[in-house]
């Protein structure tokens, strides 16, 4: 025993062959009916398991779990056997950890459990047979993913820790209790679990001496809790407290030391986190070396080779997608398909070898396509989506990667494939086409070569729709046939020359499309790609039969007030003037001025992609063109820019010539990009809400060229990532960077089985959106921080606030023009159910009061200030509007057509019309329980909740479930506007209660 104990002490493997051999000649020495042969196996077999672990001979432990057995059969019931039994399972629990063979853990378990079943309560081992339960439950959780098993192992082993006073054992069932709370936290993504394990493993480190012969492995678990805190929270000194940690475990085991691989493993990947957060491709291959020294100290049979194999050929993959070295990517995905063939069908992380199988061999459908690494990617996902357990937190990423693949498939061209060369972009380098010289009916023919941003190349940059990504037409390019959209196929031809090569930069050719790596890469480079280019031609589409007629009057109107043309125009074919009187330039009714509002309303001004595109170019180097005409951009921006003032001077009806927040939206983000030199993720999606893109991911990733750095760095180009996830981390980060609640109000529509405060961003603005756009003032929380919290899987949000109201009537929604206009044809309805309503109450005193909170509320008491009107106008045009309605409610309109008393009703009132309609198009008008009138959210039922919550700035309406409540959307309510209830509350004026809601 004194050899065993200084063993333990020093780490001498001669003080453990020593005892090993007197085990042995002990044991050989005396009779097989000796009283203490049993107690002899029984410390054969303990330094025969301490030799396995420390060496790994499988021969060792088989000897060992023989001399255990024999052991326990001569043993009579009684404190040994029990003892002695624990020790038989905990070794058929390790030979299941070498050998993987699901026998050995059943009957590890099975031994166990009959232990803890017959030891009494105040039995002094009875907390190592709890804790050496938990483990065995543990491993088969792993294995097979039921939760029962875990939430069976924290139970036991919390018990043995409060149960336990020694140092030595309790650091030992604190050092599993972390464990398992980590694996917890895996699968359940609360955060509480991931905190509580921190506490337990850095209470195992304070409990354990530096040179005792466990810490390097405790070091090791809470290097992986640290990681896990970091994936997160992207907290940086959490990764390198994980680095830190674990290279110290690593450092401090011999290198023949068991498990001295499977923290050569973690710190690969802790390595390749390190790379992600600095960049430095140092720490990349230190990851490939570390990762593949582990693969080769794992024995051929050992249970844990497949997971060190696919952590090996993820390493690689992620090489492949930096440098595109094909060799990378063949290598991982070799190792990967090993990784899954010695990964047991029944083991519950089967799916996560698929999955990045998967990952690998789309990658290389994406390079070289062929189809049968897309198949094969298929086949992979839906095996992993079969195989991972329902309530896996990553099933709706797997899910979603299968569904996008079946896209990938049924949207492949079946046109050849050209073969891109890859782009090195620690080079910043791009693509550029030639356009080559042709006659006007000849094929569009182009080459493709590199070019470094650096060297500042000179080309021009097109700025463009796709158009139906259904109607192809075939290009040449490097002499291979290529597909491109009809619009695209226009504009080449448009801009080809009979003579001259034209070297230009068209996103859809000069990216490749089916490399989702290239095209984030690209997408971080498009700023500059914009800004380096001498010339951005921004393609309007083909002409109509109006088109001559806006682009004479943006002709004449631009070289009057610009003043300096632009040298662009030199070559390009410009519309004659010819005349145009000045009362047509100043009547908004012409026929000159409606052809510029059509062309303001073309789906150029709404593609996502061109915000961008415009804001970064040199005002004085964009072109615009529209069939044969092209003109300067400023020039345009100088006649919409005219008409704005026409339509304050008086000319309000031209108010339906409205051209539906294309343009108008475009050239305001635009001009303040130039004015603040970026802009905020908030306000960009605010201000951007009405714009299309081809890629959902693409509502976000469009606008990284005009964003902040801080805003840009978070958010790098990820097209594999879910769009949920990333609604869900793009609503945080705005909440937490801005600090204020308008992130869950720049959308309304939402996701299916999607948290109701994610929204959809991919869809565009809709009538339910639009009130937000009159509305710049808005301070319903008296201009206070947001106070939020969110969970770890992003499922829920907490947010401070206050109950302020209850709906108690709710009429509509308003979803069409027509609908809204019938309802306005009868003001006295919507006047009836306010006074109705306010009158319960006793609020306000005065008619007038309570016709000023009912004309305010129907315009969200904003809409004045789009026309530079006085609010006074708004209500005398209300009153207007009132008397009319009272009139017709008199006459028999039976028959009559909507539209002749729309006109009847709009006359001199259109502003305040125009006014409604933004502020209840889509919506609800409501009543409380207060006494209040509300627009409200097209979801909202009697009995919501309106609500005050802290940055807001606006009344949230929120509907209480059983354990949460779910965010129906935003409402006006007169008196709630501008931090009336949050001053009330500070000045104790009011009984309101402050209260954190908890939205899923």
């Amino acid at each position: 025993m004194m050899l065993e104990e200084r063993f333990e002490r020093t780490d001498s493997m001669e003080d453990l062959e020593k005892a090993v051999e007197i085990s042995h000649r002990v044991i050989g020495s005396i009779p097989e009916n000796h009283p203490d042969r049993a107690a002899y196996l029984t410390s054969l077999g303990s330094r025969l398991r301490i030799r396995y672990e420390r060496i790994g001979d499988i021969v060792d432990l088989e000897e060992a779990i023989q001399a255990l057995q024999q052991s326990v059969n001569l043993t009579l019931e009684g404190h040994d056997r029990t003892a002695r039994l624990n020790d038989l399972a905990n070794m058929f629990s390790l030979r299941y950890q070498r050998k993987g063979e699901t026998r050995d853990l059943e009957e590890a378990i099975r031994l166990a459990r009959y232990l803890v079943d017959s030891t009494l309560e105040d039995d002094p081992n009875r907390a190592a047979i709890l804790n050496n339960l938990g483990n065995k439950l543990a491993s088969r959780f792993e294995r097979t993913g039921e939760m029962h098993d875990l939430e069976d192992a924290i139970r036991m082993i919390q018990q043995a820790v409060d149960s336990t006073m020694d140092d030595r054992n309790r650091a030992l069932w604190l050092n599993n209790l972390g464990n398992n709370l980590v694996r917890r936290y895996e699968r359940t993504r609360n955060m509480q679990d991931l905190d509580d394990a921190m506490k337990a493993l850095q209470q195992v480190l304070d409990l354990t001496p530096e040179s005792h012969q466990n810490r390097a492995a405790y070091l090791n678990n809470l290097g992986l809790a640290f990681e896990k805190r970091y994936k997160q929270t992207a907290e940086i000194q959490d990764l390198e407290e994980a680095v830190r940690v674990t290279r110290k475990a690593v450092d401090s085991t011999p290198e023949d030391h068991p498990s001295r691989v499977a923290w050569l493993n973690n710190f690969g990947v802790l390595l390749v986190n390190r790379y992600e957060a600095t960049e430095e491709a140092r720490y990349l291959e230190e990851a490939i070396q570390v990762a593949q020294k582990a693969v080769d100290l794992t024995p051929e049979d050992h249970p844990q080779r497949a997971a060190w194999l696919n952590n090996l050929g993820n390493h690689l993959s992620r090489r492949y997608e930096i440098t595109g070295e094909t060799g990378m990517l063949e290598a991982a995905i070799r190792i990967a398909q090993q990784a899954v063939d010695l990964t047991p069908e029944s083991q519950a992380d089967r799916a996560v070898s698929l999955s990045n199988l998967g990952d690998m061999l789309e990658s290389r459908y994406k390079r070289t396509g062929e189809v049968r690494d897309l198949e094969e990617s298929i086949r992979m996902a839906e095996q992993a989506v079969h195989s991972i357990p329902s309530d896996h937190p990553d099933l709706a990423d797997l899910s979603y990667t299968l569904q996008r693949r079946f896209k990938v498939k049924d949207e492949r061209p079946n046109t050849l494939i050209y073969g891109y060369k890859p782009l090195d972009p620690f080079k910043h380098e791009i693509r550029l086409l030639n356009l080559l010289p042709a006659a006007s009916g000849d094929v569009i023919a182009c080459s493709l070569f590199h070019a470094s941003l650096d060297d500042n190349p000179q080309y021009a940059a097109l700025s463009y729709v796709w158009g139906d990504t259904k109607d192809k037409h075939t290009i040449l390019l490097d002499g291979t046939p290529f597909t491109v959209t009809r619009n695209l196929e226009i504009v080449l031809r448009r801009m080809r020359s009979r003579n001259l090569t034209q070297p230009l930069w068209v996103d859809a050719v000069c990216i490749n499309q089916n490399d989702v790596v290239e095209k984030g890469h690209q997408i971080q480079n498009m700023r500059s790609i914009y800004q380096k280019a001498f010339a951005v031609f921004g393609w309007l589409g083909e002409a109509d039969a109006d088109t001559h007629l806006a682009m004479r009057l943006i002709e004449a109107i631009g070289s009057e007030e610009v003043g300096v043309d632009t040298a662009l125009d030199a070559s390009a074919t410009r519309a004659d003037i010819g005349d145009i009187s000045p009362n047509e330039k100043d009547d908004l009714d012409s026929d000159f001025w409606k052809a510029v509002v059509k062309l303001l309303k073309r789906p150029y001004w709404r593609r996502g992609w061109i915000v961008q595109e415009l804001a970064v170019a040199q005002p004085a180097n964009i072109l615009l063109g529209c069939g044969t005409y092209w003109t300067p951009w400023l020039f345009l921006v100088t006649t919409a820019s005219k008409r704005v003032r026409l339509l304050r001077q008086g000319q309000a009806s031209a108010i339906l010539g409205d051209t539906g927040g294309g343009y108008e939206t475009t050239a305001s983000i635009v001009l303040a990009f130039h004015t603040k030199g970026h802009l905020s993720i908030g306000e960009l999606l605010r201000h951007s809400r009405n714009h299309h893109t081809t890629e959902p991911h693409d509502r976000l990733y469009a606008f990284l060229g005009l964003m902040n750095d801080r805003d840009r760095s978070a958010f790098p180009p990820d097209y594999s990532k879910p769009i949920s996830q990333l609604s869900a981390e793009l609503v945080k980060h705005a909440i937490e960077v801005e600090g204020n609640l308008d992130a869950l109000h720049m959308y309304r529509t939402h996701m299916h089985q999607t948290p109701s405060w994610v929204p959809q961003i991919t869809t565009p603005m809709s009538g339910e959106d639009s009130w937000h756009l009159l509305d710049t003032e808005y301070c319903a929380s008296g201009g206070t921080q947001a106070v939020v919290g969110f969970s770890t899987d992003l499922g829920t949000i907490t947010i401070r606030g206050f109950t302020v109201d209850t709906i108690a009537s709710c009429e509509g929604p308003f979803d069409s023009k027509e609908v809204l206009f019938t309802k306005l044809l009868c003001t006295q309805e919507f006047q009836d159910a306010a006074l109705s309503a306010m009158m319960s109450q006793g609020q306000p005193d005065t008619f007038e009061g309570m016709e000023e909170i009912i004309w305010r509320t129907l315009v969200a008491d904003r809409a004045w200030d789009l026309l530079s009107l006085e609010s006074s106008s708004f209500r005398d045009m209300y009153r207007l509007i009132s008397s009319r309605s009272q009139k017709l409610a008199e006459m028999d309109t039976a028959g009559v057509d909507i539209n002749e008393l729309m006109k009847y009703l709009a006359v001199d009132v259109l502003p305040y019309v125009m006014g409604t309609e933004a502020a209840l198009l889509g919506r609800c008008f409501a009543t409380t329980r207060g006494g209040r009138i509300a627009t409200a959210p097209p979801a909202t039922r009697n009995g919501d909740l309106l609500c005050v919550l802290y940055g807001g700035s606006v009344v949230h309406v929120l509907r209480e479930e059983e354990d949460h409540y779910i965010l129906v959307g935003e409402a006006y309510v007169y008196d709630l506007m501008n931090g009336q209830a949050i001053q009330a509350y500070q000045s104790g004026e009011s009984e309101l209660q402050e209260q954190d809601f908890t939205i899923w």
